[in-house]
């Protein structure tokens, strides 16, 4: 029994059912209100859709990836009193931003080889450019951290 709920668990992880059963738009707001909220930070939602509001699975999947990365790096590490998360779905492009008011972080581009891969930024990079997008990490107006992000939602044509 024990090996079937792990089996389960993983499975979950992988393709979380919120996305399923909910979309994008409200696994992006469950995600923020049970996991911020619930910790005492302020959980700022604005969405702009388009006609299209479902969107394919690996392009879901990922988005939601990115998001939920970058709230638990609100958890985790920023200290932060309130989070802000915009997204825009248009017909051609899915633009999107996270911006908390915490601690902030180094943006320095000439990091030592000592230091420790910051392996969720590079996670959400990979994620987003695997779907042929790109992102930015730098700081908010509030002294935390803002991530922006664009994909399209359409294949380029040849």
């Amino acid at each position: 029994m024990r090996v079937l709920d792990q089996t389960d668990r993983l499975i979950r992880r992988l393709r979380p059912a919120v996305l399923d059963d909910l979309g994008l738009v409200e696994a992006v707001r469950t995600t923020g209100e049970n996991s911020l909220v619930d910790s005492g930070i302020s959980f700022h939602f604005e969405v702009h859709e388009g006609e299209e509001t479902r969107l394919s699975r690996d392009l879901e999947v990922a988005v939601y990836r990115v998001f939920q990365e970058a709230m638990t790096n609100v958890l985790r590490h920023a200290n932060a009193k309130s989070v802000r998360v915009e997204l825009d779905i248009g017909l051609d492009l899915l633009r999107a931003s996270v911006e908390d008011d915490g601690s902030g972080m180094s943006f320095s581009s000439n990091e030592h080889a000592t230091d420790r891969p910051r392996w969720g930024l590079v996670g959400m990079r990979e994620r987003i450019f695997q779907l042929n997008g790109s992102i930015n990490f730098g700081p908010s107006d509030s002294g935390g951290v803002r991530i922006e992000f664009e994909v399209p939602l359409r294949p380029k044509e040849p």
